[in-house]
């Protein structure tokens, strides 16, 4: 079942209007400890989607500065390892976002 479930934090599956949706779905906490349960870190794993998932949910409790911050972060790392797609995508698009004052 985990497998299954792991989908709704993933920036390559769904959408960032989903992936919002499940992130706000619980109180911030149980949405972090549910996204550590269903994606298990293992050595040599990654940690650009749970970077990615922190900052989301950094960006929701309402601290732009400190969200900006981490997807700044992010953003390095992507483009050190090369990553492209909908996670770049994603990242470039928060940081414009909370780059302007807020409306």
């Amino acid at each position: 079942m985990q497998g299954r479930l792991s989908y709704l934090y993933s920036s390559t599956v769904s959408t960032a209007a989903e992936l919002r949706e499940a992130l706000t779905a619980v109180p911030a906490e149980d949405a972090w400890e549910t996204y550590l349960w269903l994606n298990p870190e293992r050595p040599g794993d990654s940690t650009v989607e749970r970077d990615f998932v922190q900052a989301n949910l950094t960006e929701i409790s309402g601290d732009r500065a400190k969200a900006l911050a981490e997807f700044k972060v992010l953003a390095a790392a992507l483009r050190a390892q090369h990553f492209d797609g909908r996670i770049a995508d994603y990242t470039a698009a928060a940081i414009t976002r909370l780059s302007r004052p807020p409306a």
